[in-house]
């Protein structure tokens, strides 16, 4: 990866407090597009909780569709609900969206790629994919490294961290490229638990006031090579 390419990324990324932010931010402006939120249910929320991010981007959306492997799908559907049981890697359906958002999905699965040509075979000209990820270089995991654990707590479903220079060869091997960066100072929902990380987390919250490169969550947007991202 050319090294002005990320520092170019990281110079202009926007720094949001929570993914809430965010997606209220982007999809605010995206009140006619069709989207398909992949890996939607749960996240944290109830399905009735006005801040479930399924929610927010439905209520902003021309049509939203979603696409999990939860059981509890099946209840939805039979209710007139637009959703789809099927896996991230290898879904198909009969029509494109300009949006495919993948909040917290691509460190889930075992083949990322797969989920991308999926992706591409879904969206339509000049759409974006849009998701989150955590930063393997999040303060308060390199502070836990350095003290009392042998790894950083993370998520026991993950199979990945990705960092930028990886994820960009990845999906410019399935045709696209990072159009924009942002950042999250935090996931946005549960509390800091115990003395050691919460002294961590006050460490991080004063080193963010001088750098972004260590927040917790990168959001990116990919487009198609070839295809200029809207603005």
């Amino acid at each position: 990866m050319d090294k002005k390419y990320v520092v170019d990324l990281y110079r202009n990324a926007k720094v949001y407090p929570d993914k809430i932010t965010f997606i209220e931010s982007y999809f605010s402006s995206k009140t006619e597009a069709a989207v398909l939120d992949v890996g939607f249910y749960g996240q944290g929320f109830g399905i009735d909780e006005p801040n479930w991010p399924h929610n927010i981007i439905r209520h902003h959306a021309q049509k939203c569709a979603g696409l999990d492997i939860a059981p509890e799908l099946d209840e939805l559907r039979e209710e007139g609900m637009d959703y789809f049981r099927m896996c991230a890697e290898n879904f198909s359906l009969d029509e494109k969206f300009d949006v495919i958002y993948a909040g917290d999905l691509i460190e889930h699965l075992s083949n990322p790629g797969q989920f991308l040509d999926c992706c591409i075979k879904h969206i339509k000209p000049g759409g974006e994919i849009v998701g989150s990820t955590p930063n393997p270089y999040f303060l308060t995991s390199i502070l836990q490294k350095l003290t009392y654990r042998l790894e950083p707590s993370v998520n026991h479903e993950h199979t990945c961290f990705i960092n930028l220079p990886t994820f960009s060869e990845l999906v410019s091997r399935h045709g696209l490229r990072i159009e924009r960066l942002d950042l999250l100072s935090r996931l946005g929902t549960a509390s800091v638990p115990g003395y050691l990380m919460r002294m961590a987390h006050c460490i991080y919250r004063g080193v963010s006031l001088f750098t972004k490169k260590y927040s917790e969550t990168y959001m990116f947007i990919l487009v198609q090579t070839g295809f200029q991202a809207e603005s």
